[in-house]
């Protein structure tokens, strides 16, 4: 099930995440009115977006099609230990 997102990672995004982490951070430290958090909300999401639609576009060239089935199982159990560390 690897196959979806296999040898993909771009490093110079995990710079671009810590930035809109602390973003976010600064924001709800009580600096809103200087930092804007929703600024570090949006570059999070772009960054999503980015890589959910390369890694759909790099299977679509591999394999001709796009099993959403695989994708979405390959997802879920990506980020499986963060749903484990925000519930206990």
């Amino acid at each position: 099930m690897r196959d979806v997102s296999e040898s993909f990672y771009i490093p110079s995004l995990d710079g671009m995440r810590a930035v809109a982490a602390i973003l976010v951070f600064v924001a709800h430290a009580g600096w809103s009115h200087i930092v804007p958090g929703g600024f570090g909300v949006t570059i999070f999401f772009f960054l999503s977006g980015y890589l959910i639609t390369t890694l759909l576009r790099r299977e679509y060239e591999r394999t001709g099609s796009i099993n959403f089935k695989i994708f979405i199982y390959a997802v879920r159990i990506e980020y499986f230990h963060l749903y484990i560390l925000c519930y206990f």
